[in-house]
């Protein structure tokens, strides 16, 4: 993910509220989300490997248990989006590999012929 765009959205949405107090707040989250939180994950993930799977799977479990409080279909459905992002994507782009075309052109690199 790409910490521009993200901070660009914060921006947009911040440009909308009514105070200067809003703005900063909200510009403030969205550094702390987008910026400090993914490297404390990633020190995290290589100081403590066990701790980081415990952190992901409460966070998986609050999102289904904020899901439940909407709907059952929510719940399925990101059950189904989840799974599909995790096994078929993967399996389709190993079995479509074949099909993958290389193309050399002038718009390659130059390569040195001894």
């Amino acid at each position: 993910f790409s910490l521009n765009a993200a901070m660009f959205a914060a921006v947009c949405l911040a440009s909308r509220l009514p105070s200067s107090f809003h703005t900063f707040v909200i510009m403030v989250f969205a550094v702390i989300l987008f910026a400090i939180i993914p490297n404390l994950r990633n020190e995290l993930k290589i100081s403590h490997p066990l701790l980081s799977l415990f952190l992901s799977g409460f966070l998986s479990s609050i999102t289904l248990f904020t899901l439940f409080l909407t709907s059952i279909i929510s719940i399925l459905f990101y059950v189904f989006e989840v799974a599909v992002i995790t096994f078929v994507c993967p399996f389709w782009f190993v079995k479509l590999q074949y099909l993958k075309n290389t193309i050399h052109g002038p718009w390659d690199e130059a390569t040195i012929k001894l």
